[in-house]
């Protein structure tokens, strides 16, 4: 994710300003969305000094050049996840949760994976028997849909592997959740499931996020408190996510993102990949950049994104190392798609990316070690 809006807002330019947040609603939330997130992620606090154990400097170098290249080529080279009808769901489904994402919120909080019924039979799911077309709020009315159902209503008819397969992989997957857990709590942070029934703010008035969190409610016709929490970070469409020392997941999002894997197994890696940037002090890293850039007017796009990468090339080296150890095998397609996407893969950054993997590795290794 890219960018940084500022809206500057009085009597006059109210309206218009209005109309063009409502145009566009997903990518003024992705860009408040973006520095929140970090901003709020991982604060100091309880956990601090365990957490401080894995943030090593990218240094030491251990890997072969041989096994490092296989790697990058594992990911650079990586086929596309989906089959065609799969692929053209996800983006519809995209593209609905950017268009209406915000007003399904407001019509109901704990209400925020709706879609067509048509883009859930794409995902080869049903709407289940007796469930009704889920409601919003548009233009600050409450809006009767005709076919929308929120993913809670639906069900999959896909069918899986066999039962005996399928049942023993979660019972392996349980393991690794167990232990990510447990992990979790080790450094104080507390994992919440998405919706959640608690309100869990996000940010407070008086920071610069909150300012920008109130701009962004008037633009949409709402209130502060209304969207200040924890369920609204997942109203246009995310998986997972940490801030104020939790970490938040959606379970049934992650099935969408990886329908081959198991309800557990997908779980585990989401829980790990964020895990990770817990682990290895990454909003500190970031704030100190974010920081200096308030001396600066705004902060250049290309600095921000390289960070941005560095972080979650860990994360998911990590994760995959942790994967590997239980001996989850679903979820690796997916890691790399993710790797080839969002993580530091030119050819100019290789270098960088190495020691982005020794330290993922190492961080991995020492967590799995402190199980004996």
């Amino acid at each position: 994710m890219d960018g940084e809006a500022g809206v500057k807002q009085d009597q006059t330019t109210l309206a218009p300003l209005v109309r063009a947040a409502e145009s566009n609603i997903a990518f003024a939330f992705a860009c408040f969305l973006i520095s929140l997130l970090y901003t709020m992620f991982m604060g100091a606090g309880r956990g601090k000094n365990r957490r401080a154990r894995f943030a090593n400097a990218r240094t030491l170098q251990t890997v072969s050049d041989h096994a490092f290249t296989e790697i990058t080529a594992a990911v650079v080279n990586s086929e596309p996840l989906y089959d065609t009808q799969y692929a053209q769901a996800t983006e519809e489904y995209r593209a609905f949760q950017r268009d209406h994402g915000t007003s399904f919120f407001l019509a109901d909080r704990m209400c925020n994976t709706p879609a067509t019924r048509t883009i859930w039979e794409k995902f080869g799911r049903e709407v289940k028997p007796g469930e009704q077309p889920i409601d919003r709020i548009l233009d600050r009315q409450l809006t009767a849909t005709t076919n929308v159902f929120d993913i809670s209503q639906t069900r999959s008819v896909r069918e899986p592997v066999s039962t005996v397969e399928w049942e023993a992989r979660e019972v392996n997957a349980q393991r690794c959740n167990d232990f990510l857990e447990e992990e979790l709590r080790g450094v104080n942070l507390i994992l919440v499931s998405i919706p959640s029934a608690e309100k869990i703010p996000l940010t407070s008035e008086d920071t610069r996020h909150g300012k920008d969190l109130q701009r962004f409610a008037r633009a949409v016709h709402t209130t502060f408190d209304e969207i200040n929490e924890l369920n609204f970070d997942f109203a246009l469409g995310g998986v997972g996510s940490s801030a104020n020392s939790i970490v938040a997941i959606n379970s049934d999002r992650v099935e969408l993102k990886y329908p081959d894997a198991t309800p557990g197994e997908a779980r585990a890696r989401i829980i790990a990949h964020e895990l990770a940037h817990a682990l290895m002090s990454h909003q500190q890293e970031f704030l100190k950049t974010y920081d200096r850039a308030d001396a600066r007017a705004g902060w250049p796009g290309d600095e921000r994104d390289h960070i941005s990468r560095i972080h979650e090339t860990e994360a998911e080296f990590f994760a995959q190392h942790i994967m590997k150890e239980f001996g989850i095998s679903a979820t690796e397609k997916y890691s790399r798609e993710h790797l080839r996407r969002y993580g530091l893969f030119n050819q100019e950054d290789l270098q960088e990316t190495r020691q982005c993997y020794e330290r993922s590795i190492r961080t991995a290794q020492d967590l799995l070690d402190s199980r004996h």
